[in-house]
């Protein structure tokens, strides 16, 4: 009896051991021998018997690569076992179509092809792209005044002025003005707040109680405080009051944009056909052409000159901005009327594949690498891609170029003789063209490179 007792006991004791291990186990998942979690892909399309994860290794070898095809070069061959670069649009048909790879869903990423230009570095020793603000100091300042309103109460009518752009009227529909009663004490009373729709800068008021107030805007710079300041006006009983409201840009820094600087990277966007470059083998149509970023107040945010990409193109405003620069710029060249880039003559339009039209580019019928079946004598690349300049956008790069400070040599050529030499496969010597500083760009042989 005793010998049965002492086993039923150990017995028991087993068993309650095991039950506490397997717990313990199922509840720290670390605690699974041989066994590591791995996550598989969802393959929804093209399925394949390729996973997605592999073995557990205790080590890692970082190769470095100077570039990215000689990368993917040892990923085909097998020398490496993992890429960190997206897979170029060249290399997809290669390499989704190799059963020993995988290829996940295309995913959208901020690639991006681009020139930067830094602003505070003159261009090319000419172009000075920065100056400093002249910065006046905001205020209000009553003016003409009409009978209106009864008696007790009056009304002004606030015009906005930027001080930096010779006191022209500031036509922002996203700025609000708002007039603010300066009571006894300078303790700031009731306000009225007027919103820019409309565009027309011009902001009229309502009747108020006649009495002293104090004028501010939502975007623009205003006057510093504490009251009393220069904002503030005084609204007259009957009466309504013309005020003009001087004010600067609202921002921290002590420069702004030179106009030659600007008209130089108008000239650069010139010169490349970005509808025709997003169809060539570096991008493979795997892009959208982004054409400009505004803010509201320019009327666009995202301005792409993709056909059917579902944003609103470019107004027409802003297509035709630049007309006038190039139209001025071959007056001072000497070119006839008649002969002349300008809207009047019909040909500073933006003409290509409406209704996403591009701009900066004049004329759709690009100019091509000889290496691509073209006919331009400097276009021997080849790697080149579409995307070349029309002889037109050459012939306007030129004369923003001229206006930005680069003299057209020989003496008496104009930029219709720079867009002609541009043109045809037999390479020109002593060409019209743009110079640069001298001592600025040269070659080995200390010759001027020219444009």
């Amino acid at each position: 009896m005793i010998s049965f007792l002492r086993f039923s006991l150990q017995a028991r004791t087993l068993s309650s051991s095991l039950i506490l291990i397997l717990a313990v186990s199922m509840a720290l998942p670390g605690l699974h021998i041989g066994i590591n979690n791995a996550h598989g892909i969802n393959q929804t399309s093209n399925p394949t018997n390729w996973l997605p994860f592999g073995p557990q290794s205790n080590n890692t070898v970082f190769q470095y690569y100077t570039d990215s095809p000689a990368m993917f070069s040892q990923f085909s061959s097998g020398s490496i076992d993992v890429t960190d670069w997206p897979v170029s649009p060249s290399d997809i048909g290669t390499l989704c179509t190799n059963p020993d790879f995988f290829c996940g869903s295309p995913q959208l990423q901020l690639g991006v092809f681009d020139l930067q230009i830094n602003h505070h570095s003159p261009l090319l020793g000419i172009v000075p792209q920065l100056m400093p603000r002249t910065l006046s100091p905001v205020h209000a300042s009553a003016g003409t005044s009409s009978a209106a309103c009864s008696t007790g109460f009056g009304s002004v009518s606030v015009t906005l002025e930027n001080q930096e752009t010779g006191n022209s009227v500031v036509t922002d529909p996203f700025n609000n003005m708002t007039l603010v009663q300066v009571l006894s004490g300078n303790v700031l009373g009731a306000r009225t707040t007027l919103p820019g729709w409309g565009g027309t800068g011009v902001y009229a008021f309502p009747c108020v109680v006649a009495g002293t107030y104090l004028v501010i805007n939502s975007e623009y710079a205003n006057c510093p405080f504490p009251l009393p300041n220069n904002c503030e006006v005084i609204v007259s009983s009957a009466q309504k009051s013309q005020v003009n409201f001087a004010t600067n840009y609202n921002s921290p820094s002590p420069w702004m944009l030179q106009q030659r600087g600007i008209y130089f990277r108008m000239a650069i966007a010139h010169l490349l056909n970005k509808q025709q470059f997003i169809t060539g083998p570096t991008v493979s149509s795997q892009a959208l052409c982004v054409d400009i970023f505004g803010s509201r107040v320019q009327g666009f945010s995202n301005a792409f000159c993709s056909p059917g990409a579902g944003d609103p193109g470019l107004p027409s405003s802003v297509l035709q901005a630049e007309c006038s620069a190039i139209t001025s710029s071959e007056q001072a060249q000497g070119i006839s009327g008649g002969s002349q880039i300008s809207i009047g003559n019909g040909n500073c339009n933006h003409p290509n594949n409406p209704p996403h039209p591009e701009a900066y580019l004049l004329n759709n019928t690009s100019l091509a690498a000889i290496s691509a079946g073209g006919n331009v004598w400097w276009g021997t690349d080849l790697y080149s891609d579409p995307g070349y300049a029309s002889q037109t956008d050459i012939r306007a790069a030129c004369d923003l170029l001229f206006f930005a400070g680069f003299p057209i040599e020989p003496s008496g050529a104009t930029c219709i003789d720079v867009a002609n030499a541009s043109v045809g496969t037999s390479p020109v010597i002593n060409y019209p063209n743009l110079a640069a500083q001298t001592g600025v760009l040269q070659n080995h042989g200390g010759q001027q490179l020219v444009m």
